[in-house]
């Protein structure tokens, strides 16, 4: 469902058997290192010093060590209220679209121990999320984007929402713009340059 690519690696998320890791070195002939089979079904990946942080379903956020690929494993794991999907990790903190439980924030400064810190119940399902500087963007479904302050990230808050882009499912943060993909209306371009008045500057059709 989902992939990272990190210097010569791509590691990818995939639903049904677990993480996998492929050595990219030269793209036109890819090798697959290893695979990695976690206990629910992986959504989301993020990978930073060496850490891959597993959005793992109904089992949580799973935190693994990928220094060797070939001795990849889990060293921890984060129970989480809903259903983990998309991760993104900035600084110590791993910040989670939990769907049905909403967003999850935990702190990984010390990846064998995380810590959830808070979580934030999201008028739709949080589908996926994105940070930027003190804001984080949640795709939440029939609740369009949200825009989360989470400065502390003990307590997050709602700040403004953009509720046109109706069953947004992810979003992805450019400069001053998120671009949010909705499975019924298209992709959506938004001006986030003050986040508390999100615009809409435009807007693809798909079919």
């Amino acid at each position: 469902r989902k992939l990272f690519l990190k210097e010569n690696y791509l590691y990818l998320a995939d639903w049904y058997s677990g993480l996998h890791i492929y050595d990219i070195t030269f793209p036109y002939k890819l090798i697959h290192l290893t695979n990695i089979h976690t206990p629910g079904s992986p959504k989301g990946i993020y990978v930073q010093d060496n850490i891959a942080y597993v959005g793992d379903d109904d089992h949580g956020l799973e935190i693994m060590d990928v220094k060797n690929p070939l001795a990849s494993r889990i060293i921890s794991n984060v129970a989480t209220q809903g259903l983990a999907y998309i991760v993104q990790v900035v600084g110590n903190y791993v910040y989670v679209a939990d769907h049905r439980g909403g967003v999850s924030i935990i702190d990984v400064k010390n990846p064998a121990r995380p810590e959830l810190l808070s979580r934030f119940e999201t008028k739709g399902l949080a589908w996926g999320i994105a940070v930027k500087g003190n804001y984080a963007l949640v795709a939440a479904d029939k609740g369009g984007l949200l825009v989360v302050d989470v400065v502390n990230p003990r307590k997050p808050m709602l700040v403004s929402s953009y509720p046109a882009v109706i069953n947004a499912e992810d979003v992805f943060v450019k400069d001053n713009f998120a671009y949010v993909a909705s499975y019924y209306t298209g992709l959506h371009i938004i001006d986030i340059q003050n986040p508390l008045r999100p615009r809409a500057v435009g807007l693809l059709k798909t079919p």
